[in-house]
């Protein structure tokens, strides 16, 4: 578990299919849309799917994007 540079909370890490870093708040959320996929080796980390809307079958996420009150901070412009 790491802690987010900006507010302090714990955060975990997972990849997306772009292999690009996404911080994750550290529990389940009813709300979560993003379902981590074990990763090939302990070396890796796990790989984010990202649905549409939240995940009711199982387990899911929310980027700690969405938690963040300094997200903004850390959004690369386009």
């Amino acid at each position: 578990m790491n802690t987010c540079r900006s507010c302090g909370a714990q955060i975990r890490w997972v990849r997306t299919s772009k292999g690009h870093r996404m911080p994750l708040d550290p529990e389940p959320h009813p709300e979560g849309n993003v379902t981590p996929e074990p990763a090939t080796s302990p070396a890796v980390e796990p790989l984010a799917v990202v649905h549409a809307g939240p995940v009711t079958d199982r387990p899911a996420w929310r980027s700690h994007f969405a938690t963040c009150e300094f997200a903004a901070q850390h959004r690369r412009r386009s």
